[in-house]
């Protein structure tokens, strides 16, 4: 009775990546509310202040902010527009 797959695969071979995105948010319909999209090693966050992106295999921690970089620029449009898509925000 649980949707999804099994993570076994993963644990046993921490360097396996999967083509999966994942969605969540937290405070929906609130002003501080944040919707996140994650796919392969790239974390994005929607965040009304600033966007947030984050490369999860390097930095898992969540240190370095890499949509204030020009080189993500269009990671970040992508990102932003497969989030649009799937809340419909």
């Amino acid at each position: 009775g649980v949707d999804g797959g099994s993570l076994a695969p993963n644990l046993r071979d921490p360097g396996r990546t999967l083509d999966t995105t994942v969605y969540s948010e937290i405070a929906r319909g609130t002003p501080g509310a944040k919707h996140m999209l994650r796919h392969g090693d790239f974390k994005y966050v929607y965040n009304p202040d600033m966007d947030q992106l984050y490369d999860m295999r390097r930095d898992p921690k969540e240190m370095t902010n890499l949509a204030l970089s020009p080189q993500y620029k269009d990671r970040v449009a992508t990102m932003k527009a497969d989030l649009k898509r799937v809340q419909g925000f």
